[in-house]
């Protein structure tokens, strides 16, 4: 493309093109790792050591670090959730510590 013109609708069309496609891979690449048992095991272990759902205060700037770290979290569920909703309550359900 060269150098990029956001003037250019020609450049502005090829670029929303491209991240299309880059965008669509990322939810193929996240639905696969949500359709296998393995993949939902996996995640479910990722989420948890983000600390997605404890709290991040400690009182000192290990907070920041957590906090960091739930950020992620936060953005990963986003997207489970945006894109594979069925496949998270699945990922729950075979995650319940009562059963």
């Amino acid at each position: 493309m060269g150098n990029y013109d956001s003037n250019n609708p020609e450049h502005v069309k090829k670029a929303e093109a491209k991240r299309q496609i880059e965008t669509d891979a990322e939810v193929h690449d996240l639905r696969a790792i949500m359709e296998s048992q393995l993949g939902r095991r996996f995640m479910w272990r990722l989420l948890e050591q983000t600390g997605l759902y404890k709290t991040s205060f400690t009182g000192n700037s290990t907070t920041f670090f957590n906090e960091g770290q739930r950020n992620i979290g936060l953005w990963l569920i986003a997207q489970v959730n945006e894109n594979c909703l069925d496949e998270y309550t699945q990922m729950v359900k075979e995650n319940r510590e009562d059963t």
